[in-house]
């Protein structure tokens, strides 16, 4: 997760903690300000106001929102922006298979 924000330029390596195994210090960047709309770090929710937000359950019969969001398919998409249910052309449809002649029959 942390890398992800790292890959996006929202947070940056600072340096090395001086603890065992050095683990690595990250820092916001301007770009993660401007992100969330704030200036300074100050303007961010502190631990306590962010454990007030109450969070939607499973149980309450909310969706998630990935739940929402539309399935992607790894089908190729014509000009009209539908998938289309061909095979990759490396490899032979069925139809393809069935009208091609056999050599054994």
């Amino acid at each position: 997760m942390v890398q992800q924000l790292v890959d996006r330029g929202l947070a940056k390596i600072e340096g090395r903690a001086d603890l065992p195994g050095k683990p690595l210090l990250y820092g916001t960047t301007d770009a993660f300000l401007d992100h969330f709309g704030v200036r300074t770090l100050d303007e961010l929710p502190n631990a306590a106001e962010l454990r007030r937000v109450k969070l939607p359950s499973p149980e309450s019969g909310q969706a998630s929102p990935a739940a929402e969001e539309k399935q992607l398919s790894l089908a190729p998409v014509s000009d009209d922006g539908e998938a289309n249910a061909q095979a990759p052309a490396d490899e032979p449809s069925a139809a393809a298979a069935d009208a091609a002649p056999s050599s054994g029959e």
